[in-house]
């Protein structure tokens, strides 16, 4: 099987090495380890990586090309799908980062097990934005309740269900719910406060036809949210606390109907509310 091969672009050597030494134990081929955007642009020209990490804190002294525009180049000349490596969570500074449409963040310090989950979910919703932009397809029904069937896993009640582990059934509640992500047949739970989700043998509609609830809203073709925890939106991404995940476009007026949207007077270019 072809390994997935990823570029980094961290104009930290040390950090960039260590990262390195991470994709490369994991079975990931490590294309260059670069440290400017300018070399990376270059570099591209002539390869062609499956995954751009790229730190948005490129070069701090301001003589060169930081990571926001390094990646808006990127877009325009080749769109790979690309990882902000990021030291901040803070709102205002994730509203620049999001107009260049990054694929994943990655949060300093991270753990190995992030990494991976963070490059299948880059790859994942790259192809889906493909996939979309190229059939445009109609909004999904939504789906319906099966209320006479029995689900073998998870159990599910009003407010909550029971995950199993090793016979032993362990209750999540919606409200502690942050999101949900299916990839390769599996069912990844995010709850707060958790360190890593549960995993669950399961696909999202599998789930939703299980457990549906009106505050589990999809908003892509592998992401659930809870609308309890999404703290502001736009037409591109939901930020989940303070995690942005981007909308499909045939996921957004599902989504957008979802919710209650007041317009400020200052904001004439908004959508009305309702």
């Amino acid at each position: 099987m072809k390994k997935v091969r990823i570029l980094v672009v961290e104009d930290d050597v040390m950090q960039a090495e260590q990262l390195g030494l991470h994709l490369r134990s994991m079975d990931y081929e490590v294309m260059a380890l670069l440290h400017s955007g300018e070399e990376a642009l270059t570099y591209v020209r002539q390869h062609t990586p499956d995954v751009v990490i790229l730190d948005i804190e490129l070069d701090r002294t301001g003589r060169r090309m930081d990571g926001i525009e390094t990646a808006r180049q990127l877009r325009s000349s080749c769109d790979l799908p690309i990882i902000y490596l990021t030291g901040t969570r803070e709102v205002d500074a994730l509203d620049v980062i999001a107009q260049t449409r990054p694929e994943a963040f990655l949060y300093k310090p991270y753990l190995t097990q992030q990494v991976k989950l963070e490059i299948e979910k880059a790859i994942r919703q790259y192809s889906g934005r493909i996939t979309e932009a190229a059939t445009q397809a109609p909004s999904p029904p939504q789906p319906k309740p099966v209320p006479e069937a029995t689900p073998a896993f998870p159990v599910a009640t009003r407010q909550a269900f029971y995950v199993s582990d090793k016979g032993v059934y362990y209750r999540v509640g919606v409200d502690d719910i942050e999101r949900i992500e299916t990839q390769n047949g599996l069912l990844f739970i995010h709850v707060q406060e958790a360190k890593f989700p549960y995993t669950l043998s399961l696909n999202l509609v599998k789930f939703q036809q299980q457990f549906p609830h009106p505050d589990l809203v999809r908003i892509n073709r592998s992401c659930v949210v809870n609308l309890k925890h999404v703290t502001k939106f736009n037409r591109t991404y939901v930020w989940v606390n303070a995690n942005p995940v981007i909308i499909g476009e045939t996921y957004r007026k599902a989504f957008m109907d979802s919710v209650c949207r007041l317009t400020t007077v200052a904001d004439d270019g908004a959508e009305t509310g309702h």
